[in-house]
């Protein structure tokens, strides 16, 4: 019988697991990283090489069957995880905050002078 732990020896960590909670780790960091003047497609692109990088990250570290299906599988799920939690996160207002508490995103205006 077809057993997947038996596949993931390494560390001991499941890369779907690790693939979903590096999503909403990816938003809030290109939050904390994003310059007002960025377009959507600079940004679009950025989250489309991190995720790469993270799924080449989770390839490299965890056991699994050295095959480039399994690193699309990988990166689809830390698209996708990161695309769900910048909606969520957006919505909620978090992706905002971070863009203005951290150096170089937009500037924190003064609304109570008006």
């Amino acid at each position: 019988m077809f057993d997947v732990n038996t596949l993931l020896v390494g560390i001991g960590f499941n890369p779907e697991i690790v693939a979903i909670l590096l999503g909403p780790l990816l938003t809030t960091g290109l939050a904390a990283v994003d310059l007002p003047h960025w377009s959507a497609t600079k940004r679009r692109v950025l989250v489309i090489v991190a995720a790469a990088v993270l799924s080449v990250l989770v390839w490299v570290f965890g056991a699994y069957p050295a095959a480039w299906q399994y690193f699309i599988a990988v990166w689809g799920v830390i698209l996708a995880s990161a695309q769900t939690s910048f909606t969520i996160l957006k919505k909620l207002g978090f992706v905002d905050w971070v863009g203005r508490v951290t150096p170089g995103g937009e500037p924190n205006v003064d609304t109570s002078s008006d």
